[in-house]
């Protein structure tokens, strides 16, 4: 029904871009020179997000389409500046984290943008959306979406959702925003399920 907005990020400075947009992506860094692109994981360790998120979902699965997965050795940590500091302790050679979890650190690591670079972006994740169920009467899902759209469009909706959920702004959304995501899960499934 609703999709919220965030904004993107800078890829250089790992700040805010002027931007909204209604997806986010998941980084894979890494502190090692040699490695540049994802190809480059083959035989190295990979600080990965705990199962049910979307950011380790679309790691293994991008790391499954570029042919390396099987050789990866995958690592699971707690949380994204866990993930982080794996990096920069070298326990880790790279760490897929969301774009850009490096400011999670960046006051103990002021260097963190200097001593690290990101060797994959992967494809856009949506953000969660705002669903109802399919048989809900047409009249009262207008209903639900307009007062969504109220209480946003009010200087106090908009201060509480930011607050809570960091979201900046509102789009429609469809089913076919989410077609990637449908896809995704079924490769990860099949991976899974062959393991």
């Amino acid at each position: 029904m609703l999709q919220p907005l965030r904004f993107g990020i800078d890829p250089d400075t790992g700040e805010n871009a002027e931007e909204l947009v209604p997806f986010y992506r998941t980084i894979i860094i890494s502190k090692n020179t040699e490695l540049r692109t994802i190809s480059d994981l083959g035989n190295k360790t990979v600080a990965l997000q705990e199962r049910f998120s979307l950011t380790h979902l679309w790691s293994v699965v991008e790391l499954y389409l570029a042919g390396i997965l099987q050789q990866t050795r995958g690592i699971i940590v707690n949380s994204h500046k866990e993930a982080v500091n794996s990096v920069l302790s070298e326990l880790c050679d790279a760490a897929a984290i969301f774009q850009d979890a490096r400011n999670l650190v960046l006051a103990e690591n002021p260097f963190i943008f200097r001593n690290t670079h990101i060797i994959h972006y992967t494809q856009p994740i949506p953000h969660d959306a705002i669903v109802t169920k399919i048989e809900l009467d047409q009249n009262l899902v207008i209903s639900i979406k307009r007062a969504f759209e109220f209480v946003f469009s009010s200087v106090q909706g908009s201060i509480y959702f930011d607050r809570l959920f960091g979201w900046k702004g509102i789009t429609e959304a469809d089913d076919s925003k989410f077609s990637l995501l449908d896809q995704y899960i079924s490769i990860y499934s099949d991976i899974m399920n062959t393991d």
